[in-house]
């Protein structure tokens, strides 16, 4: 029978029972009061009808994890706000940037004005960014940044301006990266070409020069490529379908873009390269027969037509040449 504790033995272990109870609330509880945050947010909305449930009079522990558009993890700190599409006006509030546990923010197709807060840059567990289709404007200088988890970025359809940062270059877990529908203007960074994980690429509808990045393709499975309606010059990407794509696709109409189309463009699906500079023949591998739609009109391109064009495919089913220096006549 083992002997009865003795008093300040008893008196310990109830303190260090209580030292860890503490130790583990303060683990668990947010560094800042997120509900202020929160209310914060909806303030520099104008206080919105749509976001009348925010309520500092229901802010009891946990109870803002059940407002609507907000998610919680299990500790109660906010990991998702997806406020899409609820015709929010007015700037992006600088508050979200204190919502550290965020992982999800989604204010895309609202009325949203002004520059984008830098402090959404140093969100260090976001993963997901929507915010396009809205009116933000000015540029994107970023002078620090440590959203490093990001997989998709998308600003498409605002008024943004200035280049596209050169830190997107270095995010190793981008998958999607959508810029179209801006006014961005300079290169795009060569970094871009070599992410990892990059899957989707657009940047169509801005002002940009330079190159399409050479080694795009070559380190990630690339399936998307968008950069028609901009000023790029210089040769396609020969590394494209590097890794293996099937049903890729190429979209680069409307710029500069000279040279011969790539032999090793076999992965494609659909490619649209018409109204550029682009000479010499078509390569008869192109798409590896798996061809859905070829635009290729108004360029410099010579030499026959493919047979495999000329005699119509079963999957082809959107096929335009016209006003190249090409011969032979398409069934």
């Amino acid at each position: 029978m083992a002997p009865p504790r003795s008093p300040s033995a008893n008196c310990l272990v109830i303190v260090l029972v209580t030292c860890l109870l503490h130790h583990h609330a303060a683990a668990e509880s947010p560094p800042v009061d997120e509900v202020e945050l929160l209310l914060q947010i909806k303030r520099a909305w104008g206080d919105p009808p749509v976001l009348a449930a925010w309520s500092a009079a229901a802010s009891a522990a946990g109870a803002h994890c059940r407002w609507r558009y907000v998610g919680c993890d299990l500790a109660g700190r906010v990991t998702h706000l997806d406020l899409y599409s609820i015709d929010l006006t007015g700037p992006v509030p600088d508050a979200i940037g204190g919502l550290s546990s965020l992982v999800h923010l989604d204010l895309s197709l609202n009325l949203l004005h002004g520059s984008i807060p830098p402090g959404i840059w140093n969100l260090k567990k976001l993963q997901v960014l929507f915010v396009n289709t809205n009116n933000l404007t000015g540029d994107m200088k970023i002078d620090g940044f440590t959203a490093m988890s990001l997989t998709i970025i998308d600003f498409s359809e605002n008024k943004l301006n200035g280049t596209i940062p050169e830190v997107f270059g270095h995010l190793e877990n981008l998958t999607r990266l959508n810029l179209t529908e801006n006014n961005f203007s300079g290169e795009i960074p060569t970094s871009i070409g070599r992410l990892p994980s990059l899957e989707e690429l657009s940047l169509s509808g801005n002002r940009l020069t330079g190159m399409l990045p050479p080694e795009l393709g070559k380190h990630s499975i690339l399936g998307y490529v968008e950069a028609s309606d901009n000023d790029l010059t210089g040769a396609i990407p020969e590394g494209l379908c590097a890794r293996g794509q099937f049903w890729a696709t190429l979209r680069a109409s409307n710029n500069h873009l000279n040279g011969p189309i790539p032999v090793g463009l076999t992965c494609l699906g659909h490619l649209d390269l018409h109204s550029n500079q682009l000479s010499g023949e078509i390569p008869v591998n192109l798409g590896g027969g798996g061809l859905l739609y070829l635009d290729l009109h108004d360029n410099q391109l010579s030499g026959e037509i493919p047979a495999n064009l000329i005699y119509g495919s079963l999957l082809l089913w959107k096929l335009n040449l016209a006003n190249n220096k090409l011969s032979g006549r398409i069934c």
